[in-house]
């Protein structure tokens, strides 16, 4: 059976401890403030993992994790504030858009992934906002909130499974850099020719591998040698 996606944007008081965030369009996503001055980070480590790094300065904390493990953090984001302070910066979680949700759903996730942004800012911490997106509809509300010129940051983790994935995501990047100019990129999973092809020189992209990726890196292949026209006995 198919598994049903994740929806956890109705598990909790949307507004209770932020009900004085800056909001645009229609679907009033929060605004992220612009981390002028803010430069790639060196590496990229997951929320749950933040114990593990001796350069924090340096590290980025990302949520590129299952919906179930994000619950916390949708649920109370301050209680993340002390951990998260001493790091580089902070990527805005990622709340899972699926084609499979209904578009409120979606619209829901993608708010409350700027909201818990909003909030950290509001308490010293440099948020990098997070882009997703999983059909053409939601080029309508998932770039909102974003200024343009700014550092943002993508995955393509578990996004090129199939041909219509890697479409999808080739299209929404396309949008992406149309309307945000985004001064700088962060990826977080696979570097396919298929989503970044000649888009690469467009603006400045900073791969970094995923968890899995690094735990299970792929082969070598050795390169093809050139047949001898004899044989050595």
């Amino acid at each position: 059976m198919k598994r049903r996606p994740t929806y956890i944007f109705n598990s909790f008081d949307l507004d209770g401890f932020a009900s004085d965030l800056e909001r645009v369009g229609s679907e009033g996503v929060p605004v992220l403030k612009p981390e002028v001055g803010l430069g790639a980070p060196r590496a990229l480590t997951r929320f749950d993992r933040w114990r593990s790094h001796t350069r924090p300065k340096e590290t980025a904390i990302h949520f590129y994790a299952q919906d179930d493990k994000l619950r916390s953090i949708a649920n109370d984001p301050l209680r993340f504030i002390g951990r998260l302070s001493g790091f580089h910066s902070v990527i805005s979680p990622d709340f899972s858009l699926y084609r499979e949700m209904f578009p409120h759903q979606r619209i829901g996730h993608t708010v409350l992934s700027r909201q818990v942004g909003a909030v950290f800012q509001q308490h010293g911490i440099r948020v990098i906002p997070n882009v997703r997106w999983s059909s053409p509809g939601d080029f309508e509300f998932c770039f909102e909130g974003i200024a343009q010129g700014s550092i943002v940051a993508i995955s393509t983790h578990g996004c090129s499974r199939n041909a219509d994935d890697l479409t999808m995501m080739r299209k929404g990047l396309e949008v992406l850099l149309d309307r945000l100019c985004p001064r700088t990129i962060l990826v977080h999973g696979s570097r396919s020719p298929k989503i970044f092809g000649d888009l690469e020189d467009r603006g400045e992209f900073r791969f970094y591998p995923s968890e899995v990726t690094q735990a299970h890196p792929r082969p070598i292949r050795p390169e093809p040698q050139e047949k001898l026209p004899f044989i050595i006995d």
